[in-house]
């Protein structure tokens, strides 16, 4: 049981952008309540202003709120098996093209391949004008972005899957660039390795 568990944990994760649901909503369902509080707040003690603030807000603020959250349809939001066969403005799920964004600490290269993995553009931070340790940074990862998405529009390609690969901090502002580029973003997957106990660490240092 716990080595199936793991070898399910080794798969790339997916996510389905929630704007290209596979099933319509109905309208009967039933929603589930969700019950929150205010936040805490940490105070200093000689501060008498952010005291008085504290008073005012609890005084406005019921502790029994109620939010209505809407219910969690399987298939709306992760694959099923079904997805694969999904028609996007006529396109096969599993034929639109994909970008593979790479995110590491010194650089984030940003490709963009058909469905059959081959490659047609790439980018990075290097190539758009970014030199040594800003190559890493969360601008050049949405620079690249932006520039390949330009590429992938002049190719025809609207409509494109997302493979995140690395925690750099062009992560997330690649996807950011792709949409400002005008590309629709699909479905988002997440690739990046998870070691069990893989390689020995290095031996730690003696100071």
């Amino acid at each position: 049981m716990l080595r199936s568990v793991l070898v399910g944990l080794r798969r790339p994760f997916t996510c389905v952008v929630p704007l290209m649901r596979l099933q319509p909503v109905c309208p009967g369902e039933q929603k589930a309540v969700l019950h929150s509080s205010p936040p805490l707040t940490v105070l200093d003690k000689d501060n008498r202003h952010k005291k008085f603030l504290l008073a005012q807000k609890t005084e406005t603020l019921s502790v029994d709120e109620n939010i209505e959250v809407e219910e969690f349809r399987p298939g709306s939001v992760y694959p099923t098996m079904e997805t694969a066969g999904m028609l996007v403005d006529g396109i096969r799920f599993d034929k639109l093209p994909i970008v593979h964004v790479k995110a590491t600490h010194n650089n984030t290269i940003v490709t963009l391949t058909n469905g059959e993995g081959m490659a047609m553009a790439s980018e990075s931070g290097g190539s758009v004008g970014f030199r040594n340790t800003r190559k890493g940074t969360n601008v050049a990862g949405q620079a690249a972005a932006l520039a390949l998405g330009e590429k992938g529009l002049s190719k025809g390609v609207t409509k494109v899957r997302v493979s995140i690969k690395g925690i750099g901090p062009g992560r997330m502002p690649a996807l950011k660039g792709l949409q400002m580029a005008g590309l629709t973003i699909v479905s988002i997957t997440d690739a990046t390795p998870l070691p069990f106990n893989g390689n020995r660490p290095r031996k730690k240092r003696r100071l």
